[in-house]
């Protein structure tokens, strides 16, 4: 028979074991409405006692729940009591740590969402994950066709996995098919996704994506993309007196030909502005890049792009 506490903010609750320290103490009682608070096995927890039951029964509140718990006679109202989550199955179940501690005041309050996400966090750094996604794929077999490798180079970020809560918001949205969310990678079997969730952390904390991979075939390439705070001195000096409406976006392409060597393309935009500089380390490529420079100028106005600078420099 279920046991109505004395308390009229709690709901029915199932009976649980006796406990000793340090060893299995308590089965969660509420069970569906705790088990949507997704603890994790293995991490500790702080629990504070509301009330007292009887002489050796009280209820605890963890991370929001409310549970029913056989504790020692020594236990008392207002204690708090450091917990380790141990299973979930058949019913969540706890170890007592150490009784009547202090809770630090200056612990950050993470909710279990957040707790996950540093514990695979913590798995990626053990794993030596960076925040470099390095790609397996060829990007492209057609490399004399430019409008070709700016396409494939789009759709390898863009089914590179690093976007796929917003594709899915877009799938929601009817803005982005089933079929394209399942070919992600977070949806294929064996998936990399702690090193996925960490890069894609990365990319959300420092605005700045970076990418290497083979862009056609035996080419490496390295690829930063940044989006850059505007209220940066370098950025205002860029605009002149004028605010840009969003963020400038910062780009860089690094390439080691064989002929040319190491060549880098840094292009910035800002209010439909663009900037570009090419920097070759050969001082040959240097100056064919210079000679051919007015093709590049010339492709921007034909695809209707307003080009404020373009340098041609030699690499340092």
């Amino acid at each position: 028979m279920i046991k109505l506490p004395d308390m009229i903010s709690v709901q029915p609750m199932d009976k649980v074991t006796p406990i000793l320290p340090t060893v299995r103490i308590a089965d969660a009682i509420q069970d569906l409405d705790f088990r949507a608070t997704q603890l994790l096995k293995g991490q500790d927890y702080y629990a504070h006692v509301l009330s007292k039951v009887d002489d050796k029964t009280f209820m605890v509140k963890v991370e929001g729940a409310i549970l029913k718990m056989d504790l020692s006679k020594s236990t008392t109202v207002g204690q708090t009591l450091l917990l380790k989550y141990i299973n979930d199955a058949p019913q969540p179940t706890f170890m007592l740590v150490q009784q009547n501690v202090t809770a630090p005041k200056n612990e950050a309050n993470l909710s279990p969402t957040g707790r996950w996400i540093d514990q695979k966090l913590k798995e990626a750094e053990k794993q030596g994950v960076t925040a470099q996604y390095v790609s397996d794929d060829v990007v492209t077999n057609t490399p004399k066709t430019p409008q070709v490798v700016a396409q494939e180079l789009k759709n390898a970020l863009t089914n590179s996995g690093l976007f796929y809560e917003s594709h899915l918001r877009d799938f929601v949205e009817g803005q982005r098919t089933l079929q394209a969310v399942m070919q992600e990678p977070q949806n294929q079997p064996n998936a990399p996704t702690t090193a996925l969730m960490a890069q894609q952390l990365a990319i959300l904390e420092n605005q700045r994506l970076v990418w290497r991979g083979e862009v056609w075939p035996g080419q490496m390439m390295d690829w930063e993309v940044e989006r850059r705070d505007e209220s940066s001195n370098e950025d205002q000096a860029a605009s002149s007196s004028q605010t840009p409406e969003q963020p400038p976006i910062s780009s860089v392409i690094v390439l080691h030909l064989p002929k040319l060597g190491k060549v880098s393309a840094r292009i910035r935009i800002a209010n439909d502005q663009v900037q570009v500089n090419i920097s070759a380390l050969n001082a040959v490529t240097l100056n064919k890049l210079k000679v051919q420079s007015m093709h590049l100028v010339n492709a921007f106005e034909l695809h209707g792009q307003k080009l404020e600078a373009l340098t041609v420099t030699a690499d340092e």
